[in-house]
């Protein structure tokens, strides 16, 4: 039996998934726009690790809190984690047979990914993050309502429409072969 300590640190290699297609994604990498893939998660129980690539040649693994909130010490963190460190939060515990859809919002002060988690076990119901955090949950039942588990939450309609335009264009549209 492994102490406590070294099960934390232990990869379990039969628990690593392939995701496949990776889901990619856009960053900013000490001030230069990358592409970054997720390609491999593990869910060790503890954390889930995600394997993810960068358009420029660097790959690394990064943890994300199962439970949310900031992730890494930014005096100790690569520029790359700095990059990523809003967008990770939003996919512990996205199945990879479900992933999440990255919308990219840019204006003329911010650019930001908004990213749609698909409910494990809720067809046609979606959780969305962006800035690090959860927002708000957005279902179709007939039409599209968008509510918040948080007390006193605002939702962005602006982001919340958004949402559903892609939702309808990405999602809820039959693939033409």
């Amino acid at each position: 039996m492994q102490p406590a300590l070294l099960s934390h640190l232990t990869v379990d290699c039969d628990s690593i998934a392939k995701i496949e297609p990776s889901i990619a994604f856009e960053c900013i990498v000490e001030g230069k726009k990358l592409m970054a893939k997720i390609t491999h998660v593990e869910d060790n129980g503890e954390q889930f690790i995600y394997r993810i690539s960068f358009s420029d040649g660097y790959a690394a693994s990064f943890v994300a809190p199962v439970q949310g909130g900031k992730w890494q010490d930014k005096n100790l963190a690569s520029p790359y984690a700095i990059a990523i460190a809003d967008d990770l939060n939003a996919f512990c515990g996205f199945l990879p047979s479900r992933p999440p859809l990255c919308i990219r919002l840019k204006s003329e002060k911010e650019s930001f990914n908004v990213w749609v988690v698909p409910f494990v076990f809720k067809a046609d119901h979606y959780s969305v993050f962006y800035k690090g955090d959860y927002y708000f949950d957005i279902r179709r039942t007939g039409v599209w309502e968008a509510s918040s588990v948080r007390t006193d939450a605002i939702i962005n309609r602006e982001i919340a429409s958004i949402v559903c335009k892609n939702l309808e264009k990405r999602v809820m549209q039959p693939e033409l072969f």
